[in-house]
């Protein structure tokens, strides 16, 4: 660190300290307002307490006057393969916990798709949603 540096942190903790010190409330060495200290005098009952009645039907809460929101010129989100993942490889895909799939690449598109031949079968996956991919050798 240089020297300007840590005079800089210095500073700064020499500031704070008196802050946090003149900041922390003073108490006056006599009783009154902002001692802490007040004596009150007059009379409280229980007798004035008003009575909250409850709810005897369905509340019905209505949010009025709330404008509408159109959210426009959005970019475009295209997510992408793995620069690894090519056609005709072995990739041991996990798509959650305890989901492994083994699958070999037969052909890829935009977006994270990838086709892959398996058990006689042919069907699209979306790489993007798998939470690892590890190609096998």
């Amino acid at each position: 660190m240089s020297l300007k540096t840590i005079i800089a942190v210095v500073f700064a903790a020499a500031v704070t300290i008196a802050w946090v010190q003149s900041s922390s409330g003073q108490v006056q060495p006599v009783p009154g307002p902002g001692s802490g200290i007040v004596t009150v005098t007059g009379k409280v009952g229980i007798d004035d307490v008003v009575r909250v009645m409850p709810a005897l039907a369905d509340w019905r809460v209505i949010v009025g006057n709330v404008p509408d929101v159109r959210v426009v010129n959005t970019p475009a989100v295209t997510l992408t393969l793995p620069t690894f993942v090519r056609v005709g490889g072995h990739y041991e895909i996990t798509w959650g916990p305890n989901e492994r799939e083994s699958i070999r690449v037969a052909e890829t598109l935009t977006g994270a798709w990838v086709r892959t031949d398996t058990g006689g079968r042919s069907r699209w996956l979306n790489l993007a949603l798998a939470r690892s991919v590890e190609e096998v050798r």
